[in-house]
């Protein structure tokens, strides 16, 4: 009789182990990026390896694999050191609905990059270019663009931002 209560017991809490376990799965999953919702097929970055502070343009092509509706692209620039980390918020593009399937674009473009309130040696420092797509409200895909700003001979700030897809 003692037998059969322990492996009752022991059962219950397999059970209830499985059940733990398939609620985490489920809420990491609301959560999460949604996997392989999009395949990028070119990005192009300009100007490139010029002032920090020049205009950026970014534009990427991408199939969908599945509908986007109520779509926008958030675009921030992380500046990364050892001391301090910042993140400039660059601005988002228009909602829109992404049909599925090849050649749906984004475009962003940004008169000029604006860092005068962060110390230079934050902003002298590798650094994260990102593109962030929501749809209806949720994260479908973050674009890291590595990025190094060094000072040139004159002490001005010079961007090079690398293309993920190259």
């Amino acid at each position: 009789e003692r037998r059969v209560e322990f492996a009752g017991i022991a059962a219950r809490r397999r059970r209830c182990a499985r059940a733990a376990q398939t609620a985490t799965a489920a809420a990491m999953a609301d959560d999460e990026p949604i996997p392989d919702a999009v395949e990028l097929t070119s990005i192009s970055i300009e100007p490139n390896n010029c002032a920090l502070e020049e205009p950026l343009a970014l534009n990427m092509e991408f199939t969908a694999h599945r509908a986007l509706p109520a779509a926008k692209w958030l675009v921030s620039f992380m500046f990364d050191s050892a001391s301090a980390r910042k993140i400039v918020v660059l601005g988002e593009t228009a909602p829109c609905d992404y049909a599925a399937g090849p050649g749906n674009t984004m475009s962003f473009a940004i008169d000029s990059i604006s860092v005068a309130s962060l110390k230079k040696h934050v902003v002298a420092n590798i650094g994260m270019l990102t593109a962030t797509l929501e749809s209806a409200g949720d994260e479908v895909v973050a674009v890291n663009m590595v990025t190094q700003v060094t000072a040139d001979a004159s002490g001005a700030m010079v961007r090079a931002i690398f293309n993920p897809l190259e």
